[in-house]
């Protein structure tokens, strides 16, 4: 099955309420999707940003995956670096801070404010960066004990 077709599957998949009320969370659901990525060593959220990323089965036919993958990669690391570039010109400029008081040594202390869909944008991207972690954990332990007998 090509790779287009299967994201697409999974996310149908992932998309049915009962598949995640089955697994007990979305988290888990995305964990038990995780099974049927592994050969792309992709999770499936990462392969569900690739799908939302590239929608057309073109895209994903004249391109390679790792290609994709670190473009989708560089595109939201530019949009990062262009946000904090953004927030820092605000801070230096007090655009949304408190006045610097006089004999006040450093940056002026500046609040933070962000749109609760960002909020959760964040909380999102916090965890699925946490599944990675555990995910790249599980991998390497998988590797070392693969790597152990040869060493004995």
């Amino acid at each position: 099955m090509a790779v287009y077709d299967r994201a697409t599957l999974l996310c149908q998949v992932f998309g049915d309420e009962g598949f995640i009320a089955d697994s007990g969370d979305q988290g888990k659901a995305e964990d038990r999707l995780d099974e049927y990525t592994n050969d792309l060593c992709l999770t499936f959220v990462e392969l569900r940003l690739l799908w939302k990323q590239y929608p057309k089965r073109a895209q994903w036919k004249n391109g390679k995956l790792r290609r994709m993958y670190d473009d989708m990669v560089q595109a939201a690391t530019d949009n990062q670096t262009s946000r904090l570039r953004r927030n820092e010109a605000t801070a230096t400029t007090g655009g949304v801070g408190r006045p610097q008081s006089e004999g006040q040594t450093g940056p002026p202390q500046v609040a933070i404010c962000g749109e609760p869909s960002e909020l959760d944008r964040l909380r999102g991207l916090v965890k699925t960066l946490q599944r990675e972690n555990r995910d790249l954990r599980k991998r390497l332990t998988k590797l070392k004990d693969m790597l152990e007998p040869a060493f004995v």
